[in-house]
């Protein structure tokens, strides 16, 4: 129940924040059932063909037929290129507003939150994940529907034409259901561990990346590419693994379908030279127990991807979730009683998973006209003590006064648009020197812009 309770979560998570077109997925439906219905009249007309116009020598009825089985076979064609098309988009909008709706989540987030999940795993759970997603959906909108139907009719209308010789069905769908079964079972048990497995190598090559200066200027170039190696190595084993049991699934549904086809067909030549079954009714038979078959490999494949596409979305409902420990204050910069002044008033703050604050009560105030320095060695909190004032992390304990009002009781926006805040670490966006000017306020005037 905690599993299914778990699932229903996850997925309801995604779909609240992502709503699909109701009006699209009717119309690919029905074009799926328009597709499975061609698909099921053909074996009907084939064995009219051989009953009515081989059996009997007539040409016109077998030219008719043909030409039947031509448009059903155009037709079928027709829809399955139609629906291809419509369920490519729908998962493809899908995947553009889920992708959307996590990065505006993780544009939500505190810096305590980013630090928790990472940057390598928020870049992968932003694209990789929602690409896997979206794959699962476009192959589950297309055979979802397609198959179970194809396997139902194909089973009525093989019960109706073969008779005994359907009785093949009996011990070929539980082989199959087993066996794929077993290899889906196995396989699901690396989907959570790769995703892990890439998170890992992905924040290695980040920090090699960011780090690039310090690593040559300690020498430290082979170490981080044993780090690496090893990240990488551990990830190329898994998928290995994995590969290894997913590889099974063809072969052992390729052999249970020659096993199945060449049993039917044994059992069908008896029942044709006995007089006991028509030469059109052993061909069509055998036509709609390879549509069974073909029916239950395309759910396999969709239950195959599932553990895979499951891990994904868990883990892009885990940022969709995630709730920012800095909330909003509800009162409006307008509303501050003073002008330019930053009073910190016995503050303790320690960052997340720390063993020690790394600031411990403290108190001073910055008024306007003054210049407040904070000296001190690396590491002491002097970073820290700015990151406080626009609440990219909260106090622990005492409280911060900007302009006379606790930052708490600001709006995050009216608060942060009182600082300007000037990081440690430069960073450029993509575009212009410009555009990082004027990053802040686009309409800056050019004169401030040349001044800045």
């Amino acid at each position: 129940m905690a599993a299914n309770g778990k699932e229903h979560h996850t997925m309801g998570t995604i779909f609240s924040r992502v709503k699909l077109s109701g009006k699209q997925v009717f119309a690919l439906l029905a074009l799926m059932l328009l597709s499975a219905v061609t698909a099921m009249l053909l074996p009907t007309a084939l064995a009219s063909m051989i009953d009515v116009g081989v059996a009997q020598e007539n040409r016109s009825a077998i030219l008719i037929i043909a030409a039947v089985m031509a448009v059903l076979a155009l037709l079928g064609c027709l829809f399955n290129i139609a629906a291809t098309v419509l369920s490519a988009r729908i998962s493809t909008k899908f995947a553009a507003d889920l992708r959307r709706e996590v990065f505006h989540r993780v544009q939500d987030l505190s810096a305590a939150e980013v630090e928790k999940f990472g940057t390598a795993s928020l870049v992968t759970r932003s694209t990789s994940d929602v690409t896997n997603v979206q794959m699962f959906l476009s192959l589950l909108l297309r055979l979802g529907v397609t198959a179970p139907l194809m396997a139902v009719a194909g089973l009525v209308l093989s019960s109706l034409t073969g008779g005994e010789l359907s009785s093949v069905l009996n011990l070929a769908i539980p082989a199959l259901l087993l066996g794929a079964g077993a290899i889906v079972i196995f396989v699901s048990r690396y989907s959570v561990a790769l995703r892990q497995k890439i998170d890992r190598l992905n924040k290695r090559f980040l920090e090699t990346l960011e780090g690039v200066r310090v690593i040559r200027a300690f020498n430290q170039q082979e170490k981080e590419m044993a780090r690496f190696d090893e990240a990488n190595g551990d990830l190329a084993a898994l998928t290995i693994r994995s590969g290894r049991v997913s590889a099974l699934l063809m072969p052992v549904i390729q052999v249970i379908f020659g096993v199945t086809t060449a049993a039917v067909m044994g059992m069908g030549a008896w029942y044709v030279s006995t007089g006991e079954m028509d030469v059109g009714a052993l061909v069509a038979n055998s036509q709609y127990i390879s549509m069974i078959l073909a029916a239950i490999m395309m759910l396999a494949l969709v239950i195959l991807l599932f553990p895979m596409s499951y891990a994904c979305a868990r883990r892009i409902a885990e940022v969709l979730n995630a709730e920012s420990s800095i909330q909003s204050g509800n009162h409006s910069a307008s509303e501050r009683p003073e002008r330019a002044s930053v009073v910190f008033d016995h503050v303790t703050f320690a960052y997340p998973g720390a063993d020690e604050p790394v600031l411990k009560d403290i108190s001073f105030e910055s008024r306007a006209g003054e210049v407040t320095a904070i000296i001190g060695r690396t590491g002491c909190g002097k970073s820290s003590v700015l990151k406080l004032v626009p609440r990219l992390y909260d106090a622990m304990f005492g409280h911060i006064y900007v302009d006379g009002m606790d930052v708490k009781k600001y709006k995050l926006e009216d608060l942060r648009s009182l600082i300007g805040y000037v990081p440690q670490k430069g960073l450029l966006f993509s575009g212009t020197i410009e555009s990082n000017i004027k990053y802040a306020d686009p309409a800056m005037p050019d004169e401030d812009m040349f001044r800045a």
